[in-house]
């Protein structure tokens, strides 16, 4: 009984020091794959969002186009279908959310 109870408190010390085991290793790193993934996909679900990222995307690239097929391309891999048919329909929904706020 007593070896029992100083295994389990060995145990109970070392997941207080944070030992991790390789399967709870490469779970972790799973988990913070999906958390930025699930940060990324609630980003780009809205026009703000999605222009945002195009913007900081912009410097990444040589051409806004370069940009906004990466990203527009970023999210046929999160959702399963394009956001914008093409560049030019992306710049007419900047153009009239540009016009809205004024």
């Amino acid at each position: 009984m007593k070896f029992i109870f100083s295994l389990q408190t060995c145990l109970l010390t070392i997941k207080q020091i944070n030992i991790m085991t390789p399967l709870e290793n490469a779970l972790q790193i799973e988990i913070e794959k999906l958390k930025k993934q699930n940060e990324l996909m609630r980003q780009l679900s809205t026009v703000e969002g999605f222009s945002f990222y195009y913007y900081t995307n912009c410097k990444n690239h040589s051409t806004n186009k370069e940009a906004f097929n990466f990203v527009n391309d970023q999210y046929y891999e999160l959702f399963g279908e394009y956001r914008y048919s093409d560049f030019h329909s992306f710049k007419r929904v900047l153009i009239y959310n540009s016009r809205k706020t004024k």
